[in-house]
């Protein structure tokens, strides 16, 4: 799996954890989200624990323990370890230090679209939602003009702007 393009969503909420002690902040998240994230249709959320690199051996082990950690199947199956050289993110996403959680809204090609380092505050929450509300009306105009693009042509299929595709190679 190769990220941030493979991740499943039109837009990408995802959770980064470098501690342990993180998973408190992102559990308050993800209850403060219960709500926003079935209002927008192809909003992905995910939970990505970032370790430092590990053999491979002590890699099984540790994601082993970890799934057995995590009983939710839900929970389960939005939660991706990565293993990489910590420093070398922290310094891509500009970030001073593993303090905090990041959480990062990211589009469909992996740009970053909104960020906030933290736990959840009701600012934060009316900022993402605000952002996620612009992006999908924005996509909304977007679609509302090319399916009445589509119908005042002979082309009833409908091939041109498909938002959301990604170069598979």
């Amino acid at each position: 799996m190769l990220l941030p393009g493979d991740l499943e969503g039109d837009l990408n909420l995802v959770f980064v954890a470098f501690q342990r002690r993180h998973q408190n902040d992102i559990d308050h998240w993800l209850r403060e989200l219960n709500e926003i994230e079935a209002d927008y249709e192809g909003l992905a959320v995910y939970e990505i624990p970032l370790l430092m690199r590990f053999p491979a051996f002590y890699r099984r082990w540790i994601d082993d323990g970890m799934r057995s950690g995590i009983p939710d199947p839900k929970t389960r199956s939005r939660t991706i370890t990565v293993y990489t050289n910590r420093r070398e993110f922290l310094d891509e996403v500009a970030l001073p230090d593993e303090s905090e959680i990041l959480v990062a809204l990211l589009d469909r090609e992996g740009g970053m679209v909104w960020r906030h380092l933290g736990a959840a505050t009701q600012e934060a929450l009316r900022d993402l939602t605000a952002v996620l509300c612009e992006i999908t009306t924005h996509r909304s105009d977007v679609d509302d003009a090319l399916d009445h693009r589509d119908s005042a042509t002979s082309n009833p299929e409908g091939t041109g702007l498909s938002l959301g595709d990604v170069d598979p190679s």
